[in-house]
């Protein structure tokens, strides 16, 4: 890995635990491995997040982890919804583990050459809750048996093109 890159992996990460400390948030920093792990609460619901800085792709990743798991019996329906969910987002998707009905959001971006400024962190972090706070309760409820799979997709339907 050329210095160079590590040298802007390094400004990258700087710049997000400036940001970070600039709204006053409690999160643990990993200097070595270039991390962050903060929970944020977004209109009472707590948010995860874990960024990461990829040194050798360039890249940073942004992972929000869901608070609950499918239930066994309910996680064909929810690999179903987090396709559908992530159809229409114009940034990120929703990832999903069949095996234990983990749900996460993924963001990533790259920073190849350039850089990536305190406002975008700001964007990226606010349109994350943003999307979990979108999805969240409905996964939920698909989860608690309370909304249909086939309810759900109608209710994406008014969702085309909307990007969100």
């Amino acid at each position: 890995m050329a210095d160079k890159e590590k040298d802007l992996a390094i400004i990258i990460y700087n710049t997000l635990c400036k940001v970070l400390n600039e709204k006053n948030w409690k999160f643990m920093s990993d200097d070595r491995k270039l991390e962050v792990k903060f929970t944020i609460e977004s209109n009472g619901l707590p948010i995860q997040f874990d960024i990461a800085i990829n040194v050798e792709k360039q890249l940073a990743i942004l992972y929000s982890i869901l608070t609950f798991k499918m239930k066994e019996e309910k996680r064909i329906e929810g690999a179903l919804a987090a396709c559908i969910a992530s159809y229409n987002l114009y940034d990120g998707n929703f990832d999903y583990n069949l095996t234990d009905g983990t749900l996460l959001f993924r963001l990533v971006f790259s920073f190849k050459e350039s850089l990536i400024s305190e406002h975008l962190f700001w964007k990226v972090i606010r349109y994350t809750c943003s999307i979990v706070n979108k999805y969240n309760d409905k996964f939920y409820s698909i989860n608690e048996g309370l909304l249909s799979i086939e309810d759900f997709l109608l209710s994406r339907e008014g969702d085309n093109n909307s990007n969100n």
